[in-house]
């Protein structure tokens, strides 16, 4: 009970009310849990008070409660919104091996995150995290969603490393998630480097500028002839309608009316959108 009490409270930033009832457990002889910290973790962080979450940690570590993936992104979140990323960084790094730290997709993504948000200094220091982080997802067998990616390629391209970030890039199949471009084109714009930018550039536009080229290709394209209607067909001869429906590869035999009718019919099939134009459009 008193968990989702606490629960609650983090639910609303009430942080004050939040460690009152973890005092009333602890009065009652109540031992507090992982899920207890990580409540009390939650209301820190979204109180905007990340030093109040990191002391919950040590009070866990303290207690011999041990961290879990949970606590691992809740501080790599707190710790990001205030570009101390370096620290989840190291407090992950320190608890990965731990008992109980199920290393997931959002664990990834969320220290990749934290990685792109560090102080200049400790850019370096940041992208030989965001490292570890993918060689132990590697490890672990977690598949990179696109938000891991984007992650990797800032942390990687805020520390230099502008060949490493080209490298993951041009890894990722295609068509690449949005994420992913716009983190690689921040990237190109820290180079600094107008050949390098435009060798990024030019090769990953190339489809799409293509693609482009054959749309406008296409609108140049005289349009094509409309089908006779009806009442022109009507005013043809039998013979000159045999004739068409001779050109067209339908049966030439019947009346002008079966004629007329078959000549329409066929026009209107030809006029119809197929299914790939549709899916298209």
């Amino acid at each position: 009970a008193f968990n989702i009490l606490i629960d609650g409270c983090a639910r609303q930033a009430q942080l004050l009310n939040a460690e009152a009832l973890a005092a009333q457990m602890d009065g009652l002889g109540v031992k507090r849990d992982a899920y207890t910290y990580n409540a009390l973790i939650s209301a820190a962080a979204r109180a905007g008070r990340v030093n109040r979450a990191l002391a919950q940690r040590r009070m866990m570590r303290r207690s011999g409660v041990a961290a879990d993936a949970v606590t691992l992104t809740l501080l790599a979140r707190a710790l990001a919104d205030e570009s101390r990323g370096v620290e989840a960084l190291r407090l992950a790094r320190q608890a990965a091996d731990g008992a109980g730290v199920k290393f997931d997709a959002r664990l990834a993504a969320a220290l990749l995150y934290a990685a792109t948000r560090t102080r200049e200094r400790d850019a370096k220091e940041a992208a030989e995290h965001a490292r570890w982080v993918w060689a132990e997802m590697g490890r672990r067998r977690v598949v990179p969603d696109a938000r891991c990616v984007a992650g990797h390629l800032v942390a990687l391209g805020n520390a230099g490393d502008f060949d490493g970030a080209r490298e993951l890039f041009d890894a990722q199949p295609t068509p690449r998630d949005p994420r992913v471009w716009a983190a690689m084109t921040q990237v190109t714009n820290l180079s600094d480097e107008p050949a390098y930018a435009s060798s990024v550039l030019s090769g990953a536009f190339a489809s799409t500028i293509a693609a482009a080229q054959a749309a406008v290709a296409a609108r140049a394209a005289p349009p094509a002839a409309a089908s006779p209607s009806a009442e022109e067909l009507s005013a043809r001869t039998v013979p000159e309608l045999k004739e068409l429906c001779r050109e067209a590869g339908l049966l030439v035999g019947g009346n002008k009316a079966e004629l007329v009718g078959r000549l329409v019919a066929d026009g209107a099939a030809g006029e119809s959108v197929s299914a790939e134009e549709w899916l298209e459009e």
